[in-house]
């Protein structure tokens, strides 16, 4: 059975940070030597060492915690768990897990870096509030106003949504069109079959350690 901790080591500048160890070995030192001599676009994941841990509650926009929070919640999903730490808002360099539980296990089957090449911006801006078709009657109270005054991509629709309902619109973005993205394995660019084999009580106690700072 494989071990998973979070320990504070020194990024390449020498600044502590929190890390993901397997087996006592920094997660970044196994990044490190699957992708020696890698090309683009795995080039850009090294060097590892610095990529920030993406379960604990580091995130610039409210949305993209509440996303973080959403996925640790789930039982088995592509998770994220890395990311460029200038960026902690799932549209620089992502690293996920396929992650699997199977009785008393819980299974790292495979890390990869999600494609952003193949993710659509119109789309996505068609996936938060301007997707009434599901909308609850509770929506419909509460954001009916803007389907029924104006037109969905419009300038006068942009500003009502973003200086009214902006935090719901990018939440919306996430669950309605990122997580599907990260679920579908194409979108990721896979590098390593790890079969990382986890005790799943201690994995939920990470997690929930984790979630504790959200």
């Amino acid at each position: 059975m494989d071990t998973l901790e979070i320990k504070q080591l020194k990024t390449s500048s020498g600044f502590p940070h929190d890390v993901f160890c397997i087996n006592g070995k920094p997660l970044y030192e196994y990044l490190d030597e699957w992708l020696a001599g890698a090309q683009e676009p795995l080039q850009s994941v090294l060097p590892a060492i610095d990529l920030a841990i993406c379960w604990k509650n580091i995130f610039d926009f409210e949305c993209d915690a509440r996303f973080m929070k959403y996925i640790l919640e789930q039982k088995q999903a592509v998770t994220p768990i890395l990311s460029c730490p200038d960026d902690m808002d799932f549209s620089c360099l992502v690293l996920v897990a396929d992650v699997v539980r199977q009785d008393d296990q819980v299974i790292w089957k495979r890390i990869g870096k999600i494609d952003h090449s193949k993710e659509d911006s119109k789309a996505e801006a068609l996936s938060g509030l301007a997707q009434y078709e599901k909308y609850t009657d509770e929506d419909w109270v509460l954001y009916g106003e803007g389907i029924y005054n104006y037109k969905i991509g419009s300038d006068e629709w942009n500003k009502w949504l973003w200086d009214n309902h902006g935090r719901e619109e990018s939440y919306r973005r996430r669950m309605n069109y990122t997580f599907p993205i990260y679920q579908d394995p194409n979108n990721t660019i896979w590098f390593a079959d790890c079969n990382f084999c986890f005790d799943a009580k201690a994995y939920d106690a990470l997690v929930e350690d984790c979630l504790r700072t959200f």
